[in-house]
């Protein structure tokens, strides 16, 4: 049987579009996961819905950022151990060495965390990313990605489930294949999965690398991507009921005078991408394939990739499909997968808010992969 990393649209727009969770938590097996580089908790929700739709109850045993504000709507949007959820550095806590005993600062963590299940992890991409011209390929922060594996040397965990983007298995450290011959030393099965996120049922075409690793070897098998969408997501579908609000999730970016201007254009002219004409010097009558900077949103097709310059023209196609505005962090929030009851409320400014939830990880894309795997355990 076939686990497919695929989600029905319907089911996820109206997981985007509930207002409160209604699942009971009470009188259930709990399951107990980590989230390294945790952010505002995308990877962990995904997991938290996955178990509720099983009959457990998850509970995160322990999540790591360096990032205060994420952590922050992290702690109020997950369930968590008291004192799980710590800001640090992960270098901080793992000795940068593997397949050595464990220090005494990582028995003691080992100690304090106790059963770990799920380990997630979405080590920084930026190193990685094809939008990184300057050390691509080659950069301090790959480094990251092999801390994870120094912590499941220390956790111990079930089901590993580790994202970044396509190009990392690219890295000039060979993060991928280090990690990968570990993992197989360790008694785990190995499985490399590229995921587009239209096949998780968003309005957002993104691609993902997943490495995913368990000692249940049937279970990684049979993990594939099989089925095609038929029908992508569209915007419309997602935000075109959007509410107004002064709250600060729902502000849109500040347009400057020649920006009104070019928005203007764009909605006289009925038109999608914004002519070289009208861009500035920087942009104009230049060979360059940003056709989507400045550009407006199409109420019938899916977004380009959310980052955090989403309330900025000049950062990609972000202005709203109807309205004279770029999409606020709501419309950004559903397009990145997250449920209207996930609560930002604790962040106090809009650069972090941006950053926050263009820097999250669908909880759509753990939530496939767990459902299948929890019920296997449950």
């Amino acid at each position: 049987m076939q686990h497919e990393i695929f989600l029905e649209k319907e089911h996820v727009l109206k997981w985007v579009k509930t207002k409160r969770t209604t699942l009971d938590n009470n009188n259930k097996s709990e399951l107990r996961f980590v989230d390294l580089f945790s952010g505002c908790g995308g990877l962990s929700l995904g997991i938290v819905r996955a178990a509720e739709l099983n009959g457990l109850r998850a509970k995160c045993a322990f999540a790591l950022d360096s990032n205060l504000a994420p952590l922050n709507v992290f702690k109020d949007n997950i369930p968590h151990i008291d004192g799980a959820v710590e800001k640090n550095d992960i270098l901080e806590l793992f000795d940068s060495e593997l397949s050595k005993e464990l220090n005494s600062k990582e028995l003691e963590l080992k100690t304090k965390v106790g059963k770990v299940n799920v380990l997630v992890a979405g080590p920084p991409c930026q190193g990685h990313s094809d939008l990184n011209n300057s050390t691509r390929r080659y950069d301090p922060r790959n480094k990251l990605y092999l801390s994870c594996i120094r912590a499941v040397e220390v956790f111990e965990p079930d089901l590993i489930i580790i994202e970044n983007v396509p190009t990392v298995i690219h890295s000039k450290e060979g993060v991928v294949q280090v990690t990968e011959k570990h993992l197989s030393e360790k008694g785990y099965t190995v499985k490399h999965i590229n995921i587009n996120f239209l096949d998780l049922g968003l309005p957002q075409s993104r691609k993902r690398h997943l490495l995913v690793a368990s000692k249940n070897q049937n279970f990684i098998s049979c993990l594939a991507t099989l089925k095609q969408r038929e029908q992508k997501a569209t915007l419309r579908e997602y935000i075109e009921d959007s509410q107004a609000s002064d709250e600060l999730i729902y502000k849109s970016g500040k347009l400057s005078k020649e920006n009104i201007a070019r928005v203007q254009f764009l909605f006289d002219n009925n038109l999608y991408d914004l002519p070289n004409s009208q861009r500035p010097p920087c942009h104009r009558d230049k060979s360059h394939s940003y056709k989507s900077v400045y550009g407006r949103l199409n109420w019938d097709e899916p977004a380009q990739t959310i980052t955090s310059g989403y309330g900025s023209m000049g950062q990609g196609r972000y202005i709203h499909p109807s309205e004279k505005r770029t999409i606020n962090s709501r419309e950004a929030a559903r397009i990145q997968g997250f449920p209207d009851y996930y609560s930002f409320e604790s962040t106090s400014k809009l650069t972090e808010l941006r950053k926050m939830i263009a820097n999250a990880v669908p909880p759509q894309l753990t939530f496939s992969i767990c459902s299948h795997y929890f019920k296997e355990i449950a």
